[in-house]
């Protein structure tokens, strides 16, 4: 288990690390293929929390909550097949109007269909690679003011409550989930543990 996390510990000081890693393997125990896809974005998302304000304890959790991955299914949705981790749907590469017009080109490839809550079939966007479905990510939520107006707080319950209030998802308790994730793999700590490094 320790060797399958070791790549990412040249992004890291080894305190981070040492978190990191021990959060890893815990979610792995539940779900290893989930734990894989965050170590392999784990980079990303630190990168995104440092330059962006958005806590890796979201990001991590949203991957956990909307990607579908899990052991019996490792590959997640059609959407996560197609590096879209977070359930972003695709409305063009002209809206959301926010995020601007060269990170759209940039990251998005198109879209594919997928079933969800909007009553049958759904356009979901299609991302270049994990890298470019982070950055994306990390301005759908940080540009304009649709999430950022409700941000109370910057910890991750605050942003767990702008992201329901913003209409993220229709799920009336997604907050109440998305936090639940975050406290049970203790991903907060390593907000904490960025905080203190960066």
């Amino acid at each position: 288990m320790q060797v399958f996390f070791l790549l990412v510990s040249m992004f890291f000081s080894n305190s981070l690390f040492c978190n990191l890693n021990s959060v890893l393997s815990n979610i792995s125990k539940d779900n290893y293929p989930a734990a894989k896809k965050i170590s392999d974005v784990s980079h990303i998302a630190i990168r995104n929390m440092i330059e962006y304000n958005v806590p890796f304890s979201i990001t991590a959790g949203q991957i956990l909550l909307e990607s579908g991955i899990t052991n019996e299914n490792p590959y997640g949705t059609i959407m996560t097949q197609n590096n879209n981790f977070f359930g972003i749907k695709y409305y063009g590469f002209d809206v959301p109007t926010r995020i601007p017009k060269s990170i759209r080109y940039l990251c998005i490839s198109g879209f594919v269909y997928a079933n969800d809550d909007c009553g049958g079939r759904c356009k979901f966007a299609k991302f270049r690679n994990n890298y470019f479905a982070l950055l994306y990510h990390a301005h759908f939520l940080t540009c304009g003011d649709t999430y950022i107006k409700h941000l109370h707080s910057s910890d991750y319950k605050g942003w767990a409550a702008a992201l329901q209030e913003g209409g993220y998802a229709t799920d009336i308790n997604y907050a109440k989930k998305l936090i639940f994730v975050i406290e049970k793999y203790q991903l907060n700590k390593i907000d904490e543990r960025i905080r203190n490094t960066y």
